[in-house]
């Protein structure tokens, strides 16, 4: 992986970056980091030629097992993700070794995107921070459990109301799950968090950021993206245990 070889794309996520700054000193706290557009399919599509990076704020973290309203998005989805966790500043030409001493945690991940944008429009992504509107992140294990697989279960009010509430009150008893996706090698998916990280720390290292210690970077999507409609979407992992968004 490498910089980006556009001056239309370098030029937007400077923009970006400018953006968070002025979240930041409003009031936002920097919660971590995101990557997109990991696959090459992904990355042909949008004429790109590495992924793409934007920036989480805790205040759009939610909580496993929480409420999610979406009216008023335009197509809201489910991107389930690994995040890991740094324990240690991870600079630009960092090493491997570096790399995984950093590594403090791994879990499983939700980001919740509104695709506002067209998935070939690049610098119109960068513009909307990645369509980037919240994670759900799971509870932190030792980053050796790399999970061998994930489950995406989806459970739908036999009711045909919405989702329950965050208190669990709601008229509608939940139906039995469906899968609606699986991965079976997600490191692979992404390429390997070893070399996510380094991606991530080469970007914003060339843009004058640096990757530190207590940062979550959640690594891109390892399934297809799962479209949102009412109802409670489960992900699961042996190694990782389960994380959960109820959507109304």
């Amino acid at each position: 992986m490498g910089l980006w070889v556009r001056d239309d794309v370098r030029t937007a996520f400077t923009e970006l970056l400018e953006e968070r700054r002025r979240e930041l000193d409003g009031g936002g706290r920097h919660l971590g980091w995101k990557l997109g557009f990991g696959t090459a399919a992904a990355q042909q599509n949008a004429g790109i030629d590495a992924p793409l990076v934007g920036y989480l704020l805790a205040e759009n973290e939610h909580a496993s097992g929480s409420g999610l309203d979406v009216a008023g998005w335009t197509k809201p989805i489910i991107e389930p993700e690994i995040a890991v966790y740094l324990g240690a500043d991870v600079p630009a030409g960092a090493s491997d070794g570096d790399i995984l001493c950093a590594l403090a945690g791994i879990s499983l991940a939700y980001e919740l995107v509104d695709a506002t944008v067209p998935f070939d429009d690049a610098v119109g992504a960068i513009g909307v921070n990645l369509m980037q509107r919240g994670v759900v992140l799971g509870e932190r294990r030792p980053v050796d459990l790399h999970p061998g697989g994930v489950s995406i279960r989806f459970a739908q009010s036999t009711s045909g109301e919405a989702a329950q509430s965050t208190s669990g009150a709601g008229d509608g008893a939940p139906s039995a799950e469906t899968e609606l996706a699986a991965s079976a090698d997600p490191a692979g998916v992404v390429g390997g968090y070893v070399s996510v990280i380094r991606h991530l720390a080469d970007v914003l290292g060339a843009f004058g950021e640096t990757l530190r210690a207590g940062d979550a970077v959640i690594t891109g999507m390892v399934t297809p993206p799962v479209p949102m409609r009412p109802g409670t979407f489960t992900m699961s992992s042996i190694e990782l245990g389960s994380i959960s968004l109820q959507v109304i």
